[in-house]
C-alpha cells in the first residue's frame, strides 16, 4: 500500500477497532494520537497505540490483545474502507 493509503487506512481500521468502546470524542482523540504519535508499521508501534488508548481511555485489559488481533488483521487485508475519520477531525 502507498503511504497516503496505508495511514487513512490506519485511522479507519482505529476507528472501526475502538468504537464500541469510545465516545465520538474519545474516537476522534485517539486518532489524532495515532497521527501524532504512532506512524510506524510495526507490530511493537501497534502494540504501544492500542495499549496506550486502553490504558488513556480506561477501556479494560482483558479487550486490549483482542484489539491488537483485530487491528492487525484488518491492517493486512486488502479490502476497501467505507468511513474516513481524518474528515471528522476537520
Amino acid at each position: 500500500m502507498g503511504n497516503d493509503i496505508t495511514k487513512r487506512r490506519r485511522r479507519e481500521v482505529a476507528w472501526i477497532c475502538f468504537e464500541p468502546y469510545l465516545s465520538e470524542e474519545e474516537l476522534l482523540k485517539s486518532i489524532q494520537m495515532l497521527e501524532r504519535e504512532f506512524q510506524a508499521d510495526s507490530i511493537s508501534n501497534l502494540i504501544s497505540y492500542i495499549t496506550r488508548i486502553c490504558s488513556e481511555f480506561g477501556i479494560d485489559s482483558g479487550i486490549r490483545r483482542p484489539l491488537c488481533s483485530q487491528f492487525h488483521e484488518m491492517m493486512s487485508q486488502d479490502t476497501e474502507m467505507l468511513i474516513d475519520p481524518i474528515a471528522l477531525l476537520a
